[in-house]
C-alpha cells in the first residue's frame, strides 16, 4: 500500500510541537542561584518560567522567610525541592504548609526548624533534618504520606514532634522516627500525638538507648537501636555524661548550647549543664562553649554553658563564645591563655579594650591601677582583666546591644577548661608600708561552673564586681562568713595576699551548677561563738544601696589584717552610695577586730543632698548604737533603722558605732542599780557613776551618749 506524501507543512507542526514539549518539560526543572536573601521570586521570574510550571526546583544562595513563602504560596506543582546549597538559619512557622512536594532536602546552616514547619503536606513521604538543626518543636501536622522522619544529633528541643491524623479505621498508619542526639531532645509528655490507627516506632544510638527509655515523651515508643554514634554532644538543660559507657576512640565536639530567646533574659534562656563522670577518659574534637557577662552579678539566673569535670578530659580546640553588654566594664577570668590578636568579634564590634590590674602600682601608691593589654599581648589564664567592647552607633540609647566576642584557646592551654581537681593560683606579694595596700591581685574563678567561696583555702576576703544596670557597684564577700556565695563561671575578683609566696588554692568541692535560686548578699552571723557579726546597710532614697560589716573576732588584731580585714573599693560612680568603716584612716568594706565593746567609726559617701536609712542586716547578741555626730542622735540598731538627710560627698567620720556585749542586759533583770538618785550604767549593764563618759542606760531603758 502506497502511503501518501507528508505535507512540509504538517511535518513542520509536528516538529514544533515536540520541540515546545521538550522546551516545556525542561522549564519545570529550575535551578536558582539568589545573591541576596529576598530574591528567590525575582530569580526565578528571570528564567522567563511560570510559577505553576516549576516541579523540580534546586536552590543555591541566601534565603529569608519571604523566600520559603514564595516557595510556599507561588510554586503549586512542586513535585521536588533540592535546598542544600541554599543558606537560611530559622525556617518560618508553617514554612512549607500544603507544599505538594514528595521530597525535599534542607539546608545544612539550619539551626531552627520554626513551628509547623510541615504542615499537611500530603505528598511527603520521608523527612532528614540535617546536621547542626537544634530546635524542631511542633515539626510535623498531618503528614499522611509521611513513613520515616530522621532527626540529628545537634538537636536538643522536639516540643510534640508530631501530630498525625489517620482518617482509615482499618489500616494502620506507620512511621519510624530516628533520632540520633546523644543526650533525648527536650520535649512535651506527648512527643508524638494524633487520632486513628498508628504504629510509630523509635530508633536511637545503642549508646544512648537507656537515657531515651527514661525520659518523657521519648520513652512512650516502642524503642529500637541503632549502631549509629552520634558525632555531636549538644547540651541543653542539665545532663550527666558517665564516661565509662562510651565507646573506646569515640571523639565526639561537645558543645554547650545558648539557646532560647537568643541573648535575652528570663524564663526563656537555656543553657547547656553538664557534669562529665566516670574513669574513662573522655576526648573530644571541638569543645564550644557560651556565656552572657550580665553586668548585674548578684542576679540569680544562668548565664551560660556549665562544666563539671569530674572524669578526665581533652579537647583539640577549646572556643569560649561572650556575649557583652556595651559600654560596661565587665571583670573576666580564663581558664586558658587567648592570643588577643586570635579574638574575634561580631561585625558590629567597632571598639574594645582590655586592661589588667597593677597591685604593684598601688603598692607604691605609683602611676594608674588600670593598665592597657596591647593588641599583640596574651591573655593570662586565671588572672583577671576588664574588658569593655562598643559599637559607637547609638550612645544614647537606654537599651544596649549585646556584642560577641569568640575566644579560642591557646593549644597548651586549651586542657585547663576541663580540670577536675584543685587549682592553685600563686598570688603577688606587692610589699607596701600600708597594710591595705599590699599583696593586692586580680584573679579569677577557674572552673567554667558556679564556684562556692567557702571551699577556698584561705580566710582573706574577696571583692567582686556587681552592678545597678547603669551604676557599677563592688561588693566584698568572706569565705569564712559568706561560704555558700557563689563566683560565677570566668568572674573574676581581688584577693590580698597574705604573706611571701601565698597560693589561692580552689578546692575542687566547691564547685556547683547554675548557682543557687536564692541568696543572701550579706547573710546572718556565722554559727560561731568566736565570731560576731554586724552588718550594716545604706539605703538612698532612689533605692540604691550599699553595706559594711564589723566583726567580733579575740582573735583578730587592732591593726589592718589581709587574712580578715577589706578595704573599700568605691564606685566610680558618684551617684552610688558608699558605707564603711574605718581602721585608721583606711575606708574597709569588713573590719574584723577583737573588742566587744568598743567604738567603729563609720563613714558614708552620697552623690546628692538626700534622705538615707542606715539599718542593721541580721539580728546582734550585741547592743549596736549608731551616733550621728552631726545631729547628735542615737539610735540602737538592733531595736530601729535609722533615717536621716546625707550630705553630698564623702564623710569619713559622719557617725560612731558603739558596740556593747549584750543587748538583752535590761531586759533580762541583770541591771543592778547603783547607790544614789541617777541609775545609770554602761552597754555591758554594769553601774556606772555620774561620771562616766559614753553610751549610758537609764533605768527606763533610754540610751544617751555622756560627754
Amino acid at each position: 500500500m502506497k502511503h501518501p506524501p507528508i505535507k512540509k507543512t504538517s511535518l513542520l507542526l509536528t516538529l514544533l510541537l515536540l520541540l515546545a514539549i521538550a522546551t516545556h518539560a525542561e522549564e519545570r526543572s529550575l535551578r536558582v542561584t539568589t545573591q541576596r536573601a529576598g530574591t528567590l521570586a525575582a530569580a526565578i521570574r528571570t528564567q522567563g518560567v511560570s510559577f505553576s510550571d516549576v516541579s523540580h526546583l534546586t536552590i543555591a544562595g541566601p534565603l529569608n522567610s519571604d523566600d520559603i513563602f514564595v516557595i510556599r504560596d507561588s510554586l503549586t506543582a512542586l513535585a521536588t525541592l533540592d535546598m542544600s546549597e541554599a543558606a537560611i538559619a530559622k525556617l518560618p512557622k508553617e514554612a512549607f504548609r500544603r507544599c505538594p512536594f514528595s521530597s525535599i532536602l534542607l539546608p545544612t546552616t539550619l539551626r531552627d526548624m520554626g513551628n509547623s514547619a510541615f504542615s499537611s503536606c500530603a505528598n511527603l513521604e520521608e523527612l532528614v533534618i540535617p546536621e547542626g538543626v537544634l530546635l524542631a518543636d511542633n515539626l510535623v501536622y498531618n503528614c499522611p504520606g509521611l513513613h520515616r522522619i530522621d532527626l540529628p544529633s545537634t538537636l536538643v528541643s522536639a516540643k510534640e514532634l508530631m501530630f498525625a491524623l489517620n482518617w482509615s479505621e482499618t489500616e494502620t498508619y506507620r512511621c519510624t522516627i530516628t533520632c540520633r542526639a546523644f543526650f533525648p531532645p527536650k520535649t512535651s509528655t506527648y512527643l508524638v500525638n494524633g487520632y486513628g490507627l498508628m504504629d510509630i516506632r523509635l530508633q536511637v544510638p545503642a549508646v544512648s538507648a537507656a537515657n531515651y527509655a527514661a525520659a518523657s515523651g521519648w520513652k512512650s515508643l516502642p524503642l529500637q537501636t541503632i549502631d549509629d554514634v552520634p558525632q555531636h554532644l549538644t547540651v541543653l538543660g542539665r545532663q550527666t555524661l558517665d564516661t565509662d559507657g562510651l565507646p573506646d576512640g569515640y571523639k565526639p565536639d561537645l558543645n554547650l548550647l545558648q539557646h532560647g530567646s537568643y541573648g535575652g533574659y528570663g524564663a526563656n534562656n537555656a543553657f547547656g549543664l553538664l557534669t562529665v563522670t566516670g574513669s574513662k577518659a573522655l576526648n573530644i574534637g571541638a569543645f564550644t562553649s557560651y556565656t552572657d557577662l550580665f553586668s548585674d552579678r548578684s542576679y540569680t539566673g544562668r548565664f551560660g554553658g556549665e562544666l563539671i569535670a569530674q572524669a578526665p578530659m581533652t579537647a583539640e580546640s577549646v572556643t569560649l563564645s561572650l556575649d557583652f553588654h556595651e559600654n560596661r566594664w565587665c571583670f573576666l577570668s580564663l581558664p586558658f591563655d587567648v592570643k588577643l590578636s586570635e579574638v574575634v568579634t561580631s561585625p558590629d564590634i567597632h571598639n574594645w579594650v582590655v586592661r589588667t590590674y597593677s597591685g604593684s602600682n598601688r603598692a607604691a601608691m605609683l602611676g594608674e591601677q588600670w593598665i592597657d593589654v596591647p593588641y599583640s599581648g596574651t591573655l593570662e589564664a586565671r588572672r583577671g582583666y576588664v574588658w569593655m567592647v562598643s559599637n559607637n552607633l547609638h550612645p544614647e540609647d537606654y537599651e544596649r546591644q549585646d556584642l560577641r566576642v569568640t575566644l579560642t584557646a591557646t593549644s597548651n592551654t586549651r586542657n585547663n577548661m576541663f580540670v577536675s581537681g584543685d587549682v592553685s593560683i600563686p598570688l603577688a606579694d606587692h610589699p607596701s608600708t600600708y597594710a591595705h595596700n599590699a599583696g593586692w591581685n586580680l584573679v579569677g574563678n577557674p572552673y567554667p561552673c558556679y564556684y562556692r567561696i567557702g571551699a577556698l583555702k584561705q580566710t582573706a576576703p574577696i571583692t567582686v564586681r556587681s552592678g545597678y544596670y547603669s551604676y557599677e557597684q563592688y561588693d566584698t564577700y568572706s569565705p569564712v562568713d559568706d561560704a555558700n556565695r557563689e563566683l560565677h563561671p570566668y568572674e573574676a575578683f581581688f584577693v590580698q595576699s597574705p604573706a611571701a609566696g601565698s597560693t589561692l588554692v580552689f578546692g575542687a568541692e566547691g564547685r556547683v551548677m547554675a548557682g543557687s535560686n536564692a541568696r543572701s548578699l550579706m547573710p546572718a552571723a556565722a554559727a560561731n561563738e568566736d565570731r560576731q557579726l554586724i552588718n550594716l546597710t545604706l539605703t538612698t532614697d532612689d533605692n540604691l544601696t550599699d553595706r559594711t560589716r564589723v566583726v567580733l573576732n579575740a582573735a583578730a588584731k587592732d591593726g589592718y589584717e589581709c587574712e580578715r580585714d577589706a578595704a573599700k573599693f568605691f564606685s566610680s560612680s558618684e551617684h552610688m552610695p558608699q558605707l564603711y568603716t574605718l581602721i585608721g584612716q583606711e575606708p574597709c568594706a569588713i573590719n574584723e577586730r577583737p573588742e566587744a565593746d568598743g567604738t567603729v567609726v563609720v563613714g558614708i559617701r552620697t552623690g546628692s543632698e538626700q534622705q538615707c536609712v542606715i539599718a542593721l542586716d541580721n539580728k546582734s547578741a550585741h547592743h549596736v548604737l549608731l551616733e550621728d555626730r552631726h545631729t547628735g542622735i542615737l539610735t540602737d540598731l538592733t531595736t530601729d533603722s535609722y533615717t536621716f538627710l546625707s550630705r553630698q560627698g564623702r564623710d569619713d567620720h559622719r557617725f560612731l558605732l558603739h558596740v556593747g556585749a549584750s543587748a538583752t542586759g535590761i531586759s533580762d533583770g541583770s541591771l543592778q542599780p547603783t547607790t544614789g538618785t541617777r541609775r545609770l550604767y554602761n552597754l555591758q549593764g554594769q553601774p556606772v557613776s555620774d561620771s562616766y563618759r559614753g553610751p549610758v542606760i537609764h533605768e527606763n531603758g533610754r540610751i544617751t551618749i555622756k560627754h
